[in-house]
């Protein structure tokens, strides 16, 4: 049986996810929570901090410079 087409509010969520996966490729959210959470799996359990919140949002911090260092440098290869 062919499925009927969506209503606009069925379409909505669609289109909601679709604007939030182009949101979190745009500001490579998810690659800096990811290399944030890298960073704390791959500490030493005995070096692992009481606050591994803090810990995440600060190497957040620190990857998201990193990741907008790393887009400079390849528009200016580019010579954008």
């Amino acid at each position: 049986m062919d499925k009927l087409p969506k209503t606009e509010t069925e379409a909505a969520p669609d289109a909601m996810r679709a604007a939030f996966h182009k949101y979190m490729d745009d500001t490579k959210l998810a690659d800096i929570m990811s290399a944030a959470v890298a960073d704390l799996y791959e500490l030493e359990p005995h070096e692992r901090p009481e606050d591994p919140v803090a810990f995440v949002c600060e190497r957040m911090k620190v990857h998201q410079h990193a990741f907008a260092h790393a887009d400079a440098s390849h528009a200016r290869e580019n010579g954008s």
